[in-house]
């Protein structure tokens, strides 16, 4: 992927900048190239930023488990799954509070302005220097995850279909007599995969 599709690259670096504490992972294919286009200095604090290149699924839950936070200071995203990802392995979350990403992280995340870098770092210093508040992110993510897991998915859309499916029944059954159940109706459900990864 080219620098467009990182989530607001620019202001996260401008937030390195000041907090830097902890190692910065960026991934993603072809990730490096965003040292060059960012001026990310190869001394001093650009240092601590990594690009690991691009990072497989079956690498992902060891890679939340292990970080601190998870920063997603995103301008675009209508529902990006990383963040449910991130909140399954019980990472903390910094993201923005725009276009529907402050309804999915809920209580999960700290939320901020993703066109200011001073209020990420403040967040970032927050949940790094405060164990009470990385606690609370923590149990609250592990919470709200299960909401967006895939067997929650498969049986609300069960549920949604099956009633869809009995209305529609109803209506074409002729006067007098019921609709037969499908044979792919509540009763043999799909096989459900009941994990993120």
């Amino acid at each position: 992927r080219g620098a467009p599709e990182f989530p607001n690259v620019s202001t996260t670096m401008d937030d390195f900048d000041v907090v830097p504490t902890v190692p910065l992972v960026v991934g993603g294919a072809d990730c490096e190239g965003l040292r060059h286009e960012h001026d990310i200095p190869d001394a001093g604090w650009g240092r601590d930023v990594r690009f690991p290149g691009w990072l497989d699924q079956a690498d992902l839950p060891a890679i939340y488990s292990a970080s601190e936070l998870y920063l997603y200071p995103s301008n675009q995203e209508a529902f990006p799954i990383p963040l449910t990802e991130a909140m399954a392995c019980g990472t903390p979350i910094v993201t923005s509070r725009v276009n529907g990403l402050a309804e999915i992280a809920g209580p999960a995340a700290l939320l901020v302005n993703p066109k200011d870098p001073d209020e990420i770092a403040g967040a970032v210093r927050h949940i790094l220097g405060d164990p009470s508040v990385r606690a609370r992110l923590v149990e609250a993510g592990i919470e709200r995850s299960r909401i967006f897991s895939w067997d929650a998915c498969a049986r609300r859309t069960l549920e949604i279909l099956t009633e869809v499916g009995a209305g529609a029944g109803t209506r074409a059954a002729a006067p007098g007599r019921s609709a037969s159940p499908s044979p792919n109706s509540a009763t043999n459900p799909p096989p459900v995969c009941e994990k993120f990864f």
